[in-house]
């Protein structure tokens, strides 16, 4: 998967060694997580978990400590004032005064990735908004706002269509993303807003559950090409995918999507290939693979689809919404009856990118629909994490054994159970 995943970084590798050099690697003052103990006294850092039994895992630049979750009495984290910033950007959302208020408030309150992001969203809303400007270092000249680009300032429309060329595309930050796009500056205003708002959701879902790690230190990279005829997939099929990084290789790890034609609110996927970036960056505190191989295929794209399903939204304002069958998955699997359940826990996610035959789109629709199954039922969805994280974490890739431990019976005896439940869902939607 390695060497076809690599293309799109030679195709930009000046931005990426500034990605490299500068931007990516953690900061090692960033103490903007504040934790209150007992007595009063505060520590600063970056809380990098919170769901740990021992206790509140705390990053002071490469030291880690745990603290006595019993001596905590409070704590104010940069994940937390994100969801703020939300709760008060939703507020008002069409109120000029507000919109400018918000990124005051970002900027006062240690987001200044999210400050400089609603200062973008201010200025797309009103070009001549004077304060938002300012905040993002534009100066006038005349009638006309510029902005810096390298050593030189251009208008917006300048840059709007330099911007539109790969090589040269934008590199946005939001607090926890870095999104490479050569779309226009709306729609990447848009997306990078999304995908914080999923941040916060993908917490609230499975933080607890999986005992997820926070996003410290560099951003999740997501690149989002402005077409799919630029768009270097991993087969002829183009699907959007998520590209791990490999032991001695110094390309990061990163999402990779396409806005589907001009009139796309978001990429294509989004949601689906960050998922699977999150697992890795959050789950399994984000190693480097010695290999192009991750086995764990159903759990990583099951879990992956079944995330894209329950999004939706305007851009900019994505949203969950309850989960609902797709008919057309949930048919072909049921008609299906020459492969099951057995084989597709064995199936690598390289498998189902690179294998095209006539079982392939039994899988994919297989992987969603036994992830939607198992997160239904408290017990299932319980094994489903375990197994989902010594799979991952601890390198025991497809085991048959480690399946049937994790989930108390055998995937054999899952498959009737997965089947009369998939013709059920099929039975209750509205004809």
């Amino acid at each position: 998967m390695a060497s076809t995943a690599a293309r799109p970084f030679r195709r930009a590798a000046p931005w990426l060694l500034a990605l490299l050099g500068v931007g990516f690697l953690p900061a090692q003052d960033d103490l903007r997580d504040v934790i209150t103990l007992r007595g009063g006294r505060e520590l600063t850092g970056r809380v990098f978990s919170r769901y740990e039994p021992e206790g509140l895992v705390l990053l002071q630049g490469s030291r880690r400590t745990t603290i006595d979750k019993a001596d905590v009495t409070a704590f104010d984290t940069v994940r937390d004032r994100v969801a703020t910033f939300f709760t008060m950007r939703d507020r008002l959302p069409n109120n000029e005064r507000h919109r400018w208020y918000v990124a005051e408030w970002a900027q006062s309150h240690g987001l200044p990735a999210m400050a400089r992001l609603q200062a973008l969203d201010v200025v797309l809303h009103d070009p001549e908004h004077e304060g938002a400007h300012r905040m993002l270092g534009h100066r006038r000249s005349g009638k006309r706002w510029l902005w810096p680009d390298s050593d030189e300032n251009r208008t917006l429309a300048y840059l709007e269509r330099e911007r539109a060329d790969w090589g040269s595309a934008w590199l946005l930050d939001s607090e926890h993303y870095t999104l490479h796009t050569n779309t226009n500056l709306r729609r990447a205003v848009d997306t990078l807003f999304d995908l914080e708002r999923f941040h916060a959701w993908w917490y609230e879902q499975f933080g607890e559950a999986m005992r997820l790690y926070e996003v410290v230190g560099h951003r999740v990279l997501v690149h989002a090409w402005r077409d799919i005829t630029s768009f270097s997939g991993l087969s002829s099929d183009k699907h959007p995918y998520f590209r791990h990084r490999i032991e001695g290789v110094s390309d990061p790890a990163s999402s990779n999507t396409y806005f589907l034609d001009a009139n796309a609110p978001r990429p294509e996927r989004l949601f689906e290939v960050v998922t699977q970036h999150l697992l890795y960056r959050t789950l399994t505190d984000d190693p480097a693979l010695r290999s192009g191989h991750r086995y764990c295929g159903f759990g990583e794209v099951g879990l992956a689809r079944y995330v894209e399903s329950c999004f939706g939204g305007p851009a900019g304002q994505a949203s969950a919404s309850g989960w609902r069958i797709e008919p057309g998955d949930g048919r072909l699997v049921v008609a299906e009856r020459s492969t099951n359940l057995a084989n597709m826990i064995h199936r690598s996610v390289r498998q189902f990118h690179f294998v095209v035959a006539d079982d392939t789109a039994f899988y994919w629709a297989g992987a969603h629909l036994f992830v939607a199954y198992v997160l239904q039922d408290a017990q299932l969805r319980g094994g489903f994490f375990s197994y989902l994280g010594a799979a991952l974490c601890d390198a025991k890739g497809d085991s048959s054994a480690e399946f049937d431990r994790r989930f108390g019976q055998t995937a054999e005896a899952l498959e009737p159970k997965w089947r009369r439940w998939i013709a059920e869902q099929l039975a209750a939607l509205p004809h």
